[in-house]
Formats: structure tokens, sequence, C-alpha cells
């Protein structure tokens, strides 16, 4: 879910921003409610701070850097796989952008079974007793815009950027089976979200392009609004998502014949000939204007 938000420089938070994408279709919400009834250590974080030059170290550095959170139920080969993760999307970014991600508050990895409002900052989208299977009046506040529990989502952005261990380590109760790297979608938000408003206008335009020329599958999840655009966008940009389900990519990691694209150098040939406006985005946000750097990205990455 993403919505327009502001904060500290020039942007002010309101309410979230950014959901993961609703798992495969054969997925059954009963893995994440069976995790729940595991026993869990208190919850405390451990922390780790990505330079722009890629290095993840324990300590908060001088130079400017993106705070990665995970509480203390998570493997600490996750950890590394994020890292891993973060510093090959970060890899060619513009300083710019790094520098304004790195004003937010970082990265998070928790576990399904504590759910995502562990982190503070998600507080007050805890499931209530009251709000049993509903999100009507005082209980709307629990849901995300398409109906489903914050406590059941596999990651949020908002000042946070927030994913799940299960899907980084690609688990066998990873809710999307390895067909999508959800720390990249989720990471994506956070990097729009900080974005200047010229950029951001740009995002919008090419947006509302999109969806006026329906280049994209119209009422897909990829189009329900310009930041799970860009999000999926993104993940198609650097081909880690290889779920087929057109009603959730909108069609964007689709290449020739209905196959889904091959390589990340083709899946980047796809966007700019069908949608040169959010590809000249992504290619200033990741690359700095340098497509051709491929970032060797994997919808698993363990």
């Amino acid at each position: 879910m993403a919505v327009p938000v502001l904060f500290l420089f020039a942007l002010v938070f309101t309410t979230t921003s950014g959901v993961a994408p609703p798992p495969l279709d054969s997925w059954s919400i009963s893995g994440i409610n069976s995790l729940k009834r595991s026993p869990l250590k208190p919850t405390n974080f451990r922390y780790r701070y990505l330079t722009r030059s890629g290095n993840c170290l324990l300590f908060k550095p001088d130079e400017v850097s993106i705070r990665i959170a995970a509480t203390n139920n998570v493997y600490e080969r996750a950890i590394t796989v994020t890292c891993l993760t973060l510093s090959k999307i970060t890899q060619y970014m513009p300083r710019e952008v790094f520098a304004n991600v790195s004003k937010s508050h970082g990265v998070g990895i928790f576990t399904l079974a504590e759910t995502l409002s562990v982190y503070p900052e998600n507080a007050d989208l805890v499931d209530r007793p009251e709000c049993f299977q509903t999100c009507e009046g005082v209980c709307n506040n629990t849901c995300t815009f398409d109906g489903r529990k914050y406590s059941e989502v596999a990651g949020l952005t908002n000042e946070i950027s927030l994913s799940n261990m299960e899907s980084i380590l690609c688990l066998p109760t990873d809710i999307y089976q390895g067909a999508e790297n959800i720390l990249t979608h989720e990471f994506a938000h956070l990097v729009h979200m900080y974005m200047n408003d010229t950029w951001k206008d740009k995002i919008m335009a090419a947006y509302q392009k999109a969806k006026s020329n329906k280049l994209w599958r119209q009422h897909s999840y990829a189009m329900e609004n310009e930041y799970e655009y860009f999000a999926v966008a993104a993940e198609s940009f650097f081909h880690d998502i290889i779920r087929k389900d057109a009603k959730s990519t909108g069609g964007m990691n689709i290449c020739k014949n209905q196959r889904i694209c091959s390589d990340e150098m083709k899946a980047r040939q796809f966007l700019r000939r069908h949608d040169p406006g959010i590809f000249y985005c992504l290619s200033y946000a990741f690359t700095d204007d340098r497509p051709w750097r491929i970032s060797g990205l994997k919808p698993c990455m363990r």
C-alpha cells in the first residue's frame, strides 16, 4: 500500500506508505498462523550499518549510512543476505539518493511469527481481539488498502522499510516461494518516498501516463497507485521477480511470447521500450543513468 506522506527534510509521514504484495495463489495463510504458535524470545534489535561503498558495519560510522535493524529472532544469515542485497541495489545509486534514504529509519527484518508491529513505527497497526476478521470502523487501521491484516503481510514501508526473514532466506514458509525479492520491493518504496519532489513528480507523471495508456494490466497490484507501480517496476528492473501472475506484476516482468524476461538486461530493455517514463526514473534512482550496469540480483539471494 502506498499513499503520499511527508516527513522531515520536506516530507511528514502521516500513514503507511508501501505494503508487500499478496502471496502467490498457491500459498495458504495457515502457514503464517501456525508460526505464531511458536515460542519467541522477547524482542530486541541487532543493528548493522550499510555504507555507500557497500560495507555492512557493526557500528554506526561517521560517514552516511543506512541502518539495518533485525529482531533477535532473525537468523544471522538473513542479516548477511540483507546486507548483500542492499549493497547490490545501492552500488550505482546517485550520492544524493543514498544520502536521502539514510535520513529514514532504515531497513528492518522481522519474522512472520512476530509480525511487523514489533517495530515501534507500526505499534498502532497491531490486530486487536475486537478486530478479528474485520476491517470496519475503528478496525480500519489494522488493515491494508486491499483488505489484508497488517499482522499477516510480509513487508511494509513508512519511516522504516520492513521485510520478513522467511522471504529473505526463501524458507519453506516464504509466502512468495522464491519468486519475488520482497526486500527489493520494500526498499524501492523507501527510495521513492525519500526522492526529492522533482523526481516524485516524474514518477507520478509516468504512472498517470502508464495508467491512461493502459501500458500494464489494469486493476493489478502494480497499478494500484504510484508507489506500488514504482516498487514492482524496480523489481522488474533488477529482474528479481519471476512470479507469473499479472494480477500482481501487471505484466512488468513479461517479455516476449508471454514469458518471464530471461535476464536483467533484457528486463531493462523491455521496460525502456514499453514504459520509458518509469525506466527513466529507475535508471536515475538505481544506476545514476547508467542502466547497462547490472546488479546481479536474483529473486532468492540466500
